[in-house]
Formats: C-alpha cells, structure tokens, sequence
C-alpha cells in the first residue's frame, strides 16, 4: 500500500506484513508539487505526477522513472492502462494564435501520447493535432483512446497488439 503524508513524501507498507517499506528515491527526484495520479497495472504501480512518471513493482520498489517532462517542460496529463500497455499523455506546449483558411485560430494546445508497455518502455509516439484546450482525462475502450478536453471528447485508434518477445525493463 502506499500513503502520501502532508509533507508530500511516499511511505510503502507491505500489505502481509504491515512493515513500512520506503521506495529509493529516483535520481535528481524533487519533492512533488501534487499527488500523484496512481494507476495499477500488471504487478506495477503508476505514480504519474505534473512533471514526473514512476514505475513500482508490487513491493514499492521503483524499477523505472521518465523525467524527460521535467527537463523539456512538458506536463504529463493522463495515464490510460489498454491491453497491450498504457498511454501516457503530455502537453507538450501552448501554440499561440494562428491564422487558418477558415479565418483567426485562437491559441493551440500541442499534446503527445507516448505508448508505453508494461514494462515502461516507449513502443510509439504519437503527436496530436492543435486541440483548443488541454486534455484533462484519458481513457481506453476496447480499440479507442477516448481523450477529454474542456470542449470536446475525441478518439484516438489504439495501436495493434505490442511486439511479442520485447517486454519492458
């Protein structure tokens, strides 16, 4: 089980024991700014925070970090587990505004989805069109990535089945 105390600091307890288990800290981690969006999948725990993404086998242990957002600036906006793995939502910058055929676009919101396999590693990327507000949710239906935007629900095809024989770190 994992808690979250007031100082924003993950604590791991074993469910069989009830001892206190603390995860090793990730490399050049800072405390995070929020709580984390946990999402459970396989035998691994999804820590995805605002600027950070953290990989936990079942006992708390981290096997896997991606601080990429931190150092370029994205945000990390959804987790969304399928069959095959999970897709992870970035923002990647705001667009401001721009001219089309249709007359003067307000500014655009550029998003990446980044397929993930169970294991955590990168399988494909995806960049979005301009959307005209952030996605602020994600989820997968059978073959379809539904994404939530403040405007509008769009879908996105999921890719086919994750390469057999590549499983993640």
């Amino acid at each position: 089980m994992i808690v979250t105390d007031l100082k924003n600091t993950m604590h791991t307890f074993s469910l069989e024991t009830g001892l206190r288990r603390t995860p090793e800290p990730s490399p050049g981690r800072d405390t995070p700014s929020s709580l984390p969006q946990i999402t459970v999948s396989g035998d691994r725990l999804w820590l995805r925070y605002e600027s950070e993404l953290l990989i936990l086998d079942a006992d708390g242990q981290l096997v896997g970090s991606d601080a990429t957002s931190r150092t370029q600036g994205h945000t990390l906006e959804a987790l969304a587990p399928f069959s095959d793995g999970l897709v992870l939502v970035s923002h990647v910058r705001n667009q401001p505004s721009f001219r089309t055929s249709a007359g003067l676009r307000g500014s655009g919101h550029q998003h990446r989805l980044h397929v993930l396999s169970p294991g955590g590693r990168t399988e494909d990327l995806v960049d979005l069109y301009q959307l005209d507000s952030k996605i602020r949710a994600a989820r997968a239906v059978h073959d379809a990535l539904l994404l939530s935007t403040d405007d509008e629900i769009l879908t996105v095809t999921l890719p086919p089945a994750l390469a057999p024989g590549q499983p993640g770190p």
